[in-house]
């Protein structure tokens, strides 16, 4: 059962892009070949918006933007840096120089930091000393959304896309997020299921299509999408905010409760988890009290 109650505005300090980001360090990793698939054409103008919980006169509703904002995920050890190489070196690897390798690993520590503008003068660095590094023009894209620069995230995403000749996934699944803050849905869910046709088991890949096709209307679809997020990754807390919207939508409180349970046992302590934790309590005490005022209706009987 639907029920209405005010609550304040919490704004959510982490984006979408970190998780991208922490998703994916640079280890050298080769992707199968992805030769023979067509691009669809550059879309400008795309906007990148915080994560947030937006009070109405009802319930709650999530704004999120179009990829999973926040949930920090283990990065995986070796190498310098936050995202540092990969103990075991790969032949990638030993091609990219030492200077654009250093460079690259500053870049992904200013990242951390949230220090957009400096990951990129040193992204940039690492990309003129190594023309082809497709993970720096990655990055690059990722703090370009960050500076809501967005035309410039669409190129480096698309340069990281050519440099790799399709075989990243997550520029695929950067550009799907930029187009679809555009509302470039056909483009936007393209390229996000090529990045799938790559990684399949992706959570943050999933969890992408699950946003752009929620923001497109196709919510089915969208808590498909969400759900198999969740089986790939557990600990993946972000899903759940996403699956107790399409809940709040159904009406169906219970489960949406359910869901901010599922989120606030994997992010206890997180930026958000407070006001997470608001929503959720404010909709059990709703719960609860329809829950008795139907037994107390069907004790008394009809009058």
């Amino acid at each position: 059962m639907g029920r209405c109650f005010p609550l304040h505005i919490v704004k959510f300090t982490d984006s979408v892009n970190q998780i991208l980001f922490k998703l994916y360090p640079i280890q050298g990793k080769r992707f199968p070949s992805a030769q023979g698939q067509s691009f669809p054409p550059a879309i400008r103008g795309a906007a990148m918006t915080g994560a947030r919980l937006v009070a109405t006169s009802c319930i709650t509703f999530f704004v999120l933007p179009l990829m999973s904002m926040g949930q920090s995920m283990p990065e995986q050890s070796g190498g310098s840096g936050a995202a540092g190489f990969a103990p075991t070196v790969s032949m990638r690897e030993l091609i990219i120089p030492e200077k654009a390798r250093n460079a690259y690993n500053k870049g992904t520590q200013r990242f951390a930091r949230q220090d957009w503008g400096g990951s990129v003068a040193e992204f940039q660095k690492a990309i003129a000393a190594y023309k082809d590094f497709y993970e720096a023009y990655y990055k690059v894209g990722l703090a370009d959304l960050e500076l809501q620069l967005s035309a410039q995230a669409e190129a480096a995403f698309r340069k990281s896309i050519e440099l790799s000749d399709g075989r990243f996934a997550p520029p695929l699944f950067g550009l799907g997020l930029t187009l679809g803050n555009a509302k470039q849905f056909d483009d936007a869910l393209a390229f996000i299921r090529l990045g799938l046709t790559l990684e399949p088991t992706s959570a943050r890949g999933n969890f992408t299509l699950a946003w752009v096709l929620y923001t497109a209307g196709r919510v089915p679809e969208a808590e498909q999408s969400a759900k198999q997020a969740v089986l790939y990754a557990p600990n993946f807390a972000m899903p759940h905010l996403l699956l107790a919207q399409i809940d709040r939508g159904q009406k169906n409180s219970a489960a949406m409760v359910g869901e901010l349970d599922a989120y606030l046992r994997l992010e206890p302590d997180g930026p958000r988890s407070a006001g997470v934790r608001a929503v959720r309590d404010e909709a059990a005490r709703a719960l609860a009290q329809d829950q008795r005022s139907a037994e107390m209706a069907v004790a008394t009987g009809p009058q």
